[in-house]
């Protein structure tokens, strides 16, 4: 009869204590910066903040960093300025040492007309528009697994899909936002993928250089080590070597449509991590 009766009351116990007890809401993904190891229980969607992951972008000569009144002098002795400099990138993706693509997420919206009707979609992709004018870090979204990463691979331009949709609703936090130095030429011929303008050291024109066009699409690849093991935001910084990027150009002699040839063979031999 004793046994029974401890049995009942380990029971009873058993019960008040469980209908008494409230699990821990947090964020338990471990891949979170406010993972929770006390928690047992996931909270509401979307309430794990995943780390952060920038680029910052620079134009170099000899490891320096260049601007709009950087004097610079191309294989052929002629000493110029690139006066103005703008250049889509878009795609990001991280891949770990098996080939593996790490998750990352980024909405990115954009418009199509189908029908005579605009309609907006979301995909989870990112395009930065660098502007060597500005000295900041461009967001392209968030890290959703702690690894270590060993390429990470872009694209110079804009997807043909994006590059030839709707850009009257865009949201003036998208790239691709028009603006007063806009990129955007028309659906049908999409953005300029590269703008630029070289000048003499006299501040006198000596080309315009536009680059667009679907056909000029071209996959960029960095291998290197990317460690996003730690719970903290990440920046990668690439630099874009000029020396390399104006290799064999006579920016005197040229005519654009060389200077365009000889810019896509050059580029992505001329872009890495710093």
């Amino acid at each position: 009869m004793k046994a029974i009766n401890n049995i009942l009351f380990i029971f009873i116990f058993v019960f008040i204590f469980s209908s008494c007890y409230k699990k821990d809401e947090g964020c338990t993904d471990i891949n979170a910066m406010d993972y929770d190891v006390e928690a047992d229980k996931q909270c509401d969607d979307d309430c794990c903040n995943y780390p952060d992951l920038d680029i910052n972008m620079s134009l170099i000569s000899d490891s320096t960093e260049i601007d709009t009144n950087t004097i610079l002098t191309d294989d052929f002795g002629n000493n110029f300025i690139i006066s103005f400099l703008r250049i889509y990138l878009s795609d990001f993706k991280l891949y770990d040492e098996n080939g593996n693509q790490v998750p990352t997420q980024n909405d990115l919206t954009y418009y199509k007309i189908t029908n005579d009707q605009t309609k907006a979609t979301t995909i989870n992709s990112s395009i930065l528009k660098y502007n060597i004018e500005e000295d900041v870090d461009y967001s392209i979204g968030e890290v959703l697994e702690r690894d270590i990463c060993n390429s990470l691979t872009f694209n110079f331009g804009i997807d043909s899909i994006i590059n030839h949709s709707n850009t009257d609703k865009l949201s003036t936090s998208s790239p691709l936002y028009i603006v007063s130095d806009s990129m955007h030429i028309s659906i049908s011929e999409g953005f300029y993928f590269l703008k630029m303008i070289l000048k003499d050291t006299n501040s006198v024109q000596l080309k315009e250089i536009n680059i667009f066009g679907d056909k000029n699409l071209t996959k960029i690849t960095l291998d290197d080590t990317f460690d996003f093991t730690a719970r903290e935001n990440h920046t990668i910084k690439i630099n874009i070597d000029q020396k390399s990027l104006f290799s064999n150009i006579n920016t005197f002699s040229d005519n654009s449509e060389s200077i365009i040839e000889k810019l896509l063979l050059n580029l992505p031999s001329s872009i890495h991590k710093d």
